[in-house]
Order: structure tokens, then sequence, then C-alpha cells
């Protein structure tokens, strides 16, 4: 059965919830936002820089044979 599409203000008729031109819109806002949510998740080179220099194994002196 057909029905208005659900975003606001729109009249077009479809059988899913949106219309095409609407589900592609969310449909991006929504990639968007999880690529946003994983580059927020991801270290700073600044904190990167301080993991490295923690973690950094001391160097051992190089010796040579007599």
């Amino acid at each position: 059965m057909l029905h208005s599409c659900s975003f606001p203000c729109c009249e077009t008729r479809t059988l899913s919830t949106y219309c095409w031109e609407h589900e592609l819109l969310i449909r991006n806002e929504t990639e968007a936002e999880r690529e946003n949510a994983s580059v927020r998740d991801r270290p700073l080179s600044r904190e990167l820089a301080g993991l490295n220099a923690t973690t950094a194994q001391p160097e051992l002196p190089t010796t040579r044979p007599a």
C-alpha cells in the first residue's frame, strides 16, 4: 500500500518509510556520523608520540669486539 514519505513536508508516495531521495539522504548522514565517530576514537598524533615515548625500549650500547 502506498503512503507518503515520512520525511517532513515530502508528499512523495512510497511503499517504504521514506522515498528513495530521502532514504539516500538519511543513509549518507548515518555513514558520515559513523565516520566522524571512528575518527574521534583514533588517537591523535601527539597521543601516539607520547605512547611511543613511554613504551620505547632503551637502546642497548653497542660494543666493539676487542
